[in-house]
């Protein structure tokens, strides 16, 4: 089982690899998700099994490209009208805590790769740690 360690989303079969590392009982105290939504069809499962693998008190680490509105980049959705939820709302809607949150543009990049963002996000409420009782 791994534990305590950083975890970096693998690009390629993404929700079968977090699939396995749940399946394995992982528990990471970091995760990173670097550009990794592109390939996605839908935020929801994937939020879902990041929370899955995401140690008590860890964090998730993500830098993803979004269209100029918010919305993240999916798949074949890349230049689509009807976005569905943005990345904050997405991990909130999932019970994790969004504690910062950038949005940032680099006209350098492509204009696919423009737009992105860089948040941090934890479980809601993270476990006590030598709290005083009473």
């Amino acid at each position: 089982m791994a534990e305590g360690r950083t975890y970096r989303v693998p690009g390629a079969e993404t929700l079968t690899a977090l699939a396995g590392e749940f399946r394995d009982g992982a528990s990471y105290q970091t995760i990173l998700s670097f550009v990794r939504t592109p390939g996605l069809l839908a935020l929801k499962h994937y939020v879902a099994a990041l929370k899955l693998i995401l140690a008590p008190d860890g964090w998730i680490l993500m830098v993803e490209p979004t269209r100029p509105d918010g919305a993240p980049v999916l798949g074949s959705r890349l230049f689509a009208s009807a976005g569905g939820p943005d990345l904050v709302t997405a991990l909130r809607a999932a019970g994790l805590f969004v504690t910062d949150v950038e949005r940032r543009s680099c006209r350098s990049l492509p204009r696919r790769w423009r737009d992105y963002v860089v948040l941090r996000a934890r479980h809601e409420t993270p476990p006590a740690r030598d709290r005083p009782v009473g």
